[in-house]
């Protein structure tokens, strides 16, 4: 697990070193289940979470499984990691929940962070995916630019997908990540 992040830390920095205009980086697209990816991501964040003596993300791959989007394996990781994030920051640490859940037809992959956090205030919630935009930080030096969002949305758009937020304050926020479904393994 430790070399897995690693990896996607170094990954996530030279990224940044070179990132590249989105002309080129669709030429980096590849087609990939997408599964083992989040199983990944889940299994690090659980390693974290187990560390902070908070409740495990539970995941439901089961539905998911198998099937393929064309991606680049390590902006997607990137995208989940820090979604997966924002959601750990917005739920108690005794009492907070994160379900990943998975469901597909013959043309989408619909993917679901669920949690029970502090949620989004409407007022906020259509401003969220815009450069500069952030919610929620504990404190004014935690808090947030609003890239994480902004790169999370952009990045699924440029998979042919989409990132929509649903959320209700004091009962928790939903994250939906549809990609288009290439073929089934």
């Amino acid at each position: 697990i430790l070399n897995i992040s690693i990896k996607r830390i170094n990954d996530i920095s030279n990224d940044l070193l070179k990132h590249a205009k989105a002309e080129n980086a669709k030429q980096e697209l590849k087609q990939m289940a997408i599964d083992k990816l989040v199983e990944d991501i889940v299994l690090e964040k659980n390693i974290i979470l187990t560390s902070k003596s908070m409740n495990l993300i539970s995941l439901s791959k089961d539905d998911f499984k198998g099937f393929m989007a064309e991606i680049i394996p390590q902006e997607f990781s990137r995208v989940l990691s820090n979604l997966l994030n924002n959601s750990i920051e917005a739920v108690d640490k005794n009492s907070g929940m994160i379900k990943i859940t998975g469901k597909h037809d013959a043309n989408s992959i619909l993917l679901t962070i669920c949690d029970n956090g502090k949620g989004i205030p409407p007022s906020i919630l259509s401003k969220l995916g815009v450069l500069g935009a952030s919610f929620g930080k504990k404190n004014e030096n935690e808090s947030g630019s609003g890239i994480g969002l902004y790169h999370a949305k952009k990045t699924m758009e440029l998979f042919g997908g989409t990132l929509s937020i649903e959320s209700e304050q004091n009962k928790g926020t939903n994250l939906i990540l549809k990609l288009p479904c290439v073929k089934f393994l």
